[in-house]
């Protein structure tokens, strides 16, 4: 059997189905999730705590990424120091 999703509201101890599903047997398991009623999205002070801290770390990434890393030693010598060596 599919998964199946209707959507339907819950009121006075009963849900109400917006439509009729299509079944096959009498009986069926059903698993019931209770969606926040306003705007999609995070809606716990918990949850907006937990978008500022990443976007914290994002910044510090972008930060170290602009910072660059240092390998140690001194810059690759520019081609006409190249040529300049072999000249010699």
């Amino acid at each position: 059997m599919s998964l199946l999703t209707i959507e339907g509201t819950y009121k006075d101890g009963q849900i109400q189905l917006a439509e009729r599903p299509h079944l096959p047997e009498a009986e069926a398991r059903v698993l019931v999730t209770f969606l926040p009623g306003g705007r999609p999205g995070p809606t716990s002070t918990s949850a907006i705590k937990v978008d500022h801290n990443r976007e914290a770390l994002r910044q510090r990434a972008f930060a170290r990424m602009e910072e660059g890393l240092h390998l140690g030693g001194s810059p690759y010598p520019r081609r006409e120091e190249l040529h300049d060596r072999f000249d010699q």
